[in-house]
């Protein structure tokens, strides 16, 4: 499943859930993007779904949940890998 972001996909089978109702409290994506473009794009993109930055970070809240975004330096080959958190606020 490829992610908005031009050039970042879903890293395989990498997806956690709380519940057998499917709701994904982690998730994995890897790409050559710089890590500033991730940023960017969630920061933008998460605004216009109601969701607000919160402190500090790539960390995000609305109507009970917090997301952590956390991408890592490019590896050798230029691959960022990005994890995604979301969890009860």
């Amino acid at each position: 499943c490829a992610l908005p972001i031009s050039g970042l996909a879903q890293s395989g089978d990498s997806s956690v859930f709380d519940s057998p109702q499917g709701r994904v409290v982690e998730a994995l994506a890897e790409g050559r993007v710089p890590q500033s473009a991730v940023a960017a794009f969630y920061a933008r993109t998460l605004a216009e779904l109601g969701w607000r930055r919160a402190a500090a970070g790539n960390v995000f809240v609305r109507e009970g949940e917090k997301l952590a975004i956390d991408a890592d330096p490019p590896d050798a080959r230029g691959t960022v890998k990005v994890r995604f958190f979301l969890t009860p606020e």
